[in-house]
């Protein structure tokens, strides 16, 4: 009987020390993977991101370069359509006009704030690089 009972106490203390020992193995990956868990999530998100970033400027692009399409369908009325149509390509020549416009204004902005800058820098004696025409 007492070697019965001796063999027991041994396969429960075998039993106890590999239970142990598959925590701290598992405990042991877990601190050692935890960082490449963080950074494959990190990598998952950034893909998805990137590809939405791709779809949103390729439907951009491709809606700059696409011929402007009605949106609308007709109403029925071709008096109210044929207006609807002359007023909405007035609008886009406005519009392009203004963009124009606005585009003017930054150069000229641009080309005096370069000319002020020329101006104040060679304005001063000694300033002057050797060999410049005055």
């Amino acid at each position: 009987m007492p070697l019965i009972l001796g063999f027991i106490g041994f396969i429960f203390a075998a039993l106890v020390m590999f239970a142990w020992a598959a925590v701290w193995l598992v405990a042991a990956l877990f601190w050692l993977a935890w960082p490449l868990v963080l950074l494959v999530f990190g990598a998952i998100a950034w893909r998805r991101q990137s590809r939405y970033w791709q779809k949103v400027q390729s439907s951009s692009a491709a809606a700059r370069q696409a011929p402007a399409q009605p949106f609308f369908k007709n109403s029925g009325n071709a008096a109210f359509d044929e207006y609807r149509t002359d007023t909405l390509r007035r609008l886009d020549e406005e519009r392009e006009k203004f963009r124009d416009f606005l585009e003017q204004r930054r150069k000229a902005r641009d080309r005096e704030a370069f000319d002020r800058y020329i101006s104040e820098r060679w304005g001063r004696p000694g300033d002057r690089p050797q060999g410049a025409i005055t």
